[in-house]
């Protein structure tokens, strides 16, 4: 080998080649080199990965020499072959079967590999795509059990979460895969495809950056744009820019800078760690921007001409397909009347034995009847004799003149033994003929029983013909619809287009989730549950993340906080006047501009100004409306991290008590809704409750306002103002007056904040602290007025403007666990109740149906016996012995003439003309 070569090794999804090129062989010469070998036409998607000498994957430049790029040394440089830039929707864009080749390949090993995620029943779907295009049609007599067990099915993720054994795999898979029947190995690997793009996770490639507020996130470039995702959340992206909004892209040292189209909206701005991770982050953007904007212009002529070269290469392959498939249906059918008419012979072979045993049955039976016939003409001459013999000795006997005495005796001894013996022997032919009418009826009933299976046989014989077999196509249905082009914005997934497939997958989710193990369940595992729960998929989160303007999106992104401020700020949740203070509010009198401190779960769905949030019982309602299945646990769980969210936001609520500040902080006080400082009027509509009348001077300078203009704003006269305050003693008489008080002080001190801020940058927080120690002691005030007089207390509140709500102490469990587990308490109890109602309505409807049983049955004897008197009354009057009056007495006379009567009637053909004169 010359010194100014050098080896290279290329691994694709399915080869290696391996080639020797100059020193002087550019990154594209070599690229051209690969995709010809191959017979790629499709170049665009693809590029040629290398591990440079940092350990960093790194595509290879094609406008550069090879050897002078930064791939890690070797005595064979090694490359992988891979797609770089991912198709929006394989079935319109991918033409060449190469290409769907590579991509299926790629795209398989890295959901097995666990780099997408896809979830278990997702997975069964894709490993029965890959099992068709891999070996065809399903046949279950060679892919029996344990057949695919070098093959590599689902991701070990899978695998392991469920409690299934490999062969309980297979069957799964192969349920699905018989449905595949007479799918070509390409379209199963199209979806394949097809499906695997609607994984969140497809096509996406994912960066650690920084927003200026120092928050990790992951930025993620793919075919439609870009994505920023939170640090934990892979799947749900929170903020998105589609390619057809970015205008310029740039990158200096870690920071990249991104310019909107909308030019109101600010620049979008993120930090790398690495220098070399911006560069890759630039390369991916131009080429998935270039892509995108390509593939909503015309096609090339190039293009057109690969479509069309395509098209023809797939009719063709139909046409040799279609014959195929009509060859195959002519074997199955021939092979099918094979086994037909195999089955038929069976069958007649089968009746031909059944009928011979029959026939040798039958002549057995011949032959004892004709046995037994003989027998009985034998033993009617032998009756015959003897009679003609009994009737000699009755000759003989009736000539008792001729006769002498002895020999008449001897004679009537001899003709009892004879008619004894006669009398057996006609009971012995009785006997003979019973048992040959018994055996003929046998045979006649056996002979109709054989016409009549033979005819039977017959019936289902021409049932079973060749002609019920037009139905033998039905399995080979295949979804064939063609995607409508279709911006990215309406796309929908494959399994909402299948109805039958998401049915399939429904059941298999409900399946494997009673062998699921929990202990196994990963982060992604319960943000897809969480997902599917809300019924969100990856084109809904696209349309819900690009809502609104640009200027608004990147804005959101902007202020997507720090986790450890985060972290500060939950800390911080026992006292929420230091934590508001903290989160800089723009007003500290208004509420609408207030940046509370709060996670991400804080009132998801409604707010907590909703009226049925606000009900104290709200959570434990829903918590028994739940339903009773697998994820009952779960939700409680989750219901209580929601209940103690709004919690949380109704005691910001109580503890921001300043309503209708809608103006700025340069607003006069009447625009926040104030009352005029004036100290000649009552502050309040009640004479009694005048929180100036009785207060110190110290504190009505503090409220005058040519007090609060002459104010220099030294530390000395801060120093002042706050012990004037701390010497202030209260009216422990009156809590209208203290509340009042405090009221005032607490409004005209929010002025004096903002009259502050307009003088120097930052806000007085050695007075804003002070400010919400007031606020707090204000809502104990008004709890304590609450409790004791509801009326003084509406008035106050009604009268001062205070929008005030009193978080309901919380009197049962404190913890989730007990929180959860007393509602199970309550539900089974209510649950039992239930249940006992329904028995006890179910056995009163039993009883009533017996009761209404027995009124019957009662009603029945009624009837009849009012019937049978009637009877004995018509007996009576026939008698004579009684008229319609007498009823109901037992008169044993009349049965007795009763049935004398009918015996005469019986003896002599008419009545017995009178009755005992003792029964008169």
């Amino acid at each position: 080998m010359s010194k100014k070569t050098q080896n290279v090794r290329v691994t694709a999804m399915d080869a290696e080649l391996e080639f020797a090129i100059q020193s002087t062989t550019t990154g594209k010469q070599l690229y051209d080199q690969v995709v010809k070998t191959i017979g790629l036409r499709e170049v665009w998607y693809f590029g040629l990965l290398y591990t440079d000498s940092k350990g960093y994957p790194t595509w290879l430049k094609l406008n550069k020499k090879v050897t002078s790029q930064d791939v890690k040394k070797e005595p064979t440089l090694q490359f992988k072959f891979r797609a770089k830039f991912y198709p929006e929707d394989v079935a319109e864009e991918i033409i060449q079967e190469i290409t769907l080749r590579l991509f299926y390949l790629q795209v398989k090993e890295a959901i097995l590999s666990e780099e997408v995620y896809c979830p278990a029943e997702t997975s069964v779907l894709l490993a029965s795509y890959a099992m068709q295009s891999k070996y065809g049609d399903f046949a279950p007599d060679t892919h029996k059990a344990g057949c695919l067990a070098s093959d590599r099915l689902l991701p070990q993720r899978v695998s392991g979460q469920y409690k299934l054994s490999t062969e309980e795999w297979e069957k799964r898979i192969m349920v699905w895969w018989a449905d595949h029947k007479a799918m070509t190995r390409e379209t199963a690997m199209l979806e394949y495809l097809k499906l695997a793009q609607d994984l969140e996770m497809y096509g996406v490639n994912y960066f650690d950056i920084k927003n200026k507020k120092g928050t990790e996130l992951h930025l993620g470039v793919d075919a439609l744009g870009l994505n920023i995702y939170e640090k934990t959340d892979k799947l749900s992206p929170k903020v998105g820019f589609p390619w057809s909004e970015i205008r310029n892209i740039s990158f200096n040292d870690k920071k990249f800078v991104i310019k909107p189209i909308d030019k109101k909206a600010s620049d979008f701005v993120f930090y790398a760690p690495r220098l070399r991770i911006n560069k890759r982050i630039l390369a991916l953007c131009m080429g998935n921007h270039e892509l995108y904007m390509r593939r909503r212009k015309p096609d090339t002529i190039e293009v057109q001409q690969m479509k069309q070269q395509a098209e023809e290469e797939r009719q063709q392959k139909r046409l040799e397909q279609e014959r195929l498939s009509k060859e195959m249906s002519a074997r199955e059918a021939a092979e099918q009347k094979q086994k037909e008419y195999e089955e038929r012979m069976r069958r007649m072979q089968e009746d031909m034995e059944r009928a011979q045993q029959e026939l040798l049955a039958a002549q057995d039976t011949i032959r004892r009847l004709e046995q037994q016939l003989a027998d009985l003409q034998m033993a009617k001459q032998a009756l015959e004799s003897k009679e003609s013999e009994l009737l000699e000795l009755t000759r003989q006997l009736q000539s008792e003149k001729v006769m002498s005495e002895e020999e008449r005796e001897r004679l009537v001894v001899a003709i009892s033994e004879r008619e004894q013996a006669v009398a057996e022997m006609r009971s012995q032919v009785d006997a003979k003929t019973e048992e040959t009418y018994r055996l003929q009826q046998e045979v006649e009933m056996a002979r109709q029983r054989q016409q009549a299976e033979n005819h039977a046989r017959g019936g289902v014989r021409e049932h079973e013909g060749p002609d019920d077999l037009t139905n033998a196509h039905l399995e080979l249905t295949v979804d064939e619809e063609v995607n409508v082009p279709q911006t990215e914005l309406e796309r929908v997934t494959a399994t909402e287009k299948n109805v039958n497939i998401r049915q399939k997958l429904e059941m298999l989710t409900k399946e494997l989730d009673m062998v699921k193990d929990q202990q196994q369940v990963t982060d992604y595992d319960v943000l897809h549950m969480e997902n599917k729960r809300a019924g969100r998929d990856k084109y809904k989160t696209l349309r819900q993340i690009r809502g609104g303007n640009t200027k608004r999106r990147i804005d959101q992104y902007e202020n997507m906080c720090k986790p450890a401020m985060n972290k500060l700020i939950s800390a911080l949740t026992t006292d929420f006047g230091v934590a508001l203070a903290l989160q800089q509010r723009a007003a500290i009198h208004t509420t609408a501009e207030l940046s509370r401190a709060r996670r991400q779960f804080f009132n998801i769905h409604k707010k907590v100004s909703d009226p049925e949030r606000q009900d104290p019982e709200y959570f434990e309602k829903q918590a028994a409306k739940l339903a009773l299945d697998d994820h009952y646990i779960d939700a409680l769980q989750k219901l209580y991290t929601e209940k103690i969210g709004s919690e949380r936001d109704l005691n910001v609520k109580a503890d921001d008590s300043l309503v209708g500040r809608t103006g700025t902080p340069t607003s006069s006080p009447q625009d926040y809704g104030l009352p005029e400082v004036d100290l000649k009027a009552p502050r309040l509509a009640y004479a009694n409750v005048d929180e100036l009348t009785n207060a110190p001077e110290s504190v009505k300078r503090i409220f005058s306002i040519d007090h609060g203009q002459r104010r220099d704003l030294t530390d000395a006269w801060k120093q002042k103002l706050i012990q004037s305050v701390n010497k202030h003693k209260y009216d422990e008489s009156s809590l209208q007056m203290r509340i009042a008080w405090t009221t005032a002080l607490i409004r005209h001190w929010s002025i004096l904040v903002d009259e502050i801020a307009k003088k120097t940058p930052k806000k007085p927080t050695w007075l804003t602290h002070r400010l919400w120690l007031m606020v707090d002691y204000r809502r104990k005030l008004l709890r304590q007025l609450r409790e004791q007089d509801s009326e003084a207390f509406a008035e106050v509140i009604k009268t001062l403007k205070i929008a005030f709500h009193v978080p309901v102490e919380q009197v049962g469990p404190k913890t989730r666990k007990a929180w959860s587990e007393r509602q199970l308490r309550i539900r089974v109890d209510s649950e039992k109740e239930r249940r006992l109602k329904e028995l006890h309505e179910e056995l009163k409807k039993d009883r009533d149906q017996k009761m209404n049983a027995l009124d019957g049955k009662l009603k029945k004897l009624a009837d009849e016996e009012q019937a049978i008197k009637n009877r004995l009354e018509t007996i009576m009057e026939l008698e004579g012995k009684a008229t319609k009056n007498v009823v109901g007495v037992y008169q044993p006379h009349l049965i007795e003439n009763l049935s004398e009567t009918t015996m005469h009637a019986t003896l002599f053909g008419h009545r017995k003309p009178t009755l005992t004169a003792s029964h008169a």
